[in-house]
C-alpha cells in the first residue's frame, strides 16, 4: 500500500485553483517555471516544486481536472492520431491467408507469420517446421 500524501487532495486542488490563471489550456508551464515553486511556498513546502510539477503535469488524484472543473474551465480531450492505432496492427501486404487456411487456430497464425518473417531465428523456423507451411 502506498504512503499517504503529505498533500491533500482537496489541499493540492485549492492551490491550483489560487493559480488557475498558469492552467487555462492543456499547454502546462515548463519544469522551470516560477509558478511551480510559487504552488510549493502555498502548500506551505509540503511538496517540492519538483512534486507539485510531477503531480500536476501526470494529474495524480485527478488534482488538476478537478481544480479546472471547481473554476468552470473546460479542456476537450484531443485525440491523438497516433495513439488510436493498435500496436498489434499488421501489414496486409505481408500476410498471405487463403479461404482454405481460414480454420487455422490464431496462436497457428502467429508462428506462422513469424517463422515467415525473413529475420526469425533459425531455430524458431526449424522448431516449428512440421507446424509451419512454408
Amino acid at each position: 500500500m502506498p504512503r499517504k500524501s503529505h498533500v491533500t487532495v482537496e489541499e493540492a486542488v485549492q492551490s491550483l485553483k489560487n493559480f488557475i490563471l498558469y492552467f487555462p489550456t492543456s499547454e502546462l508551464p515548463n519544469y522551470s517555471a516560477s509558478v511551480w515553486k510559487e504552488i510549493s511556498k502555498d502548500l506551505n513546502n509540503k511538496w517540492t516544486h519538483h512534486n507539485v510539477y510531477n503531480n500536476v503535469v501526470q494529474d495524480r488524484r485527478n488534482i488538476l481536472n478537478l481544480a479546472r472543473q471547481e473554476k468552470g474551465i473546460h479542456i476537450p480531450l484531443l485525440v491523438d492520431e497516433a495513439n488510436t492505432k493498435s500496436d498489434n496492427t499488421i501489414n496486409n501486404s505481408s500476410v498471405n491467408v487463403s479461404s482454405s487456411e481460414s480454420t487455422t487456430s490464431e496462436s497457428e497464425c502467429a508462428i506462422e507469420l513469424y517463422v515467415n518473417e525473413r529475420n526469425a531465428p533459425e531455430d524458431v523456423k526449424s522448431m516449428h517446421k512440421g507446424a509451419v507451411k512454408e
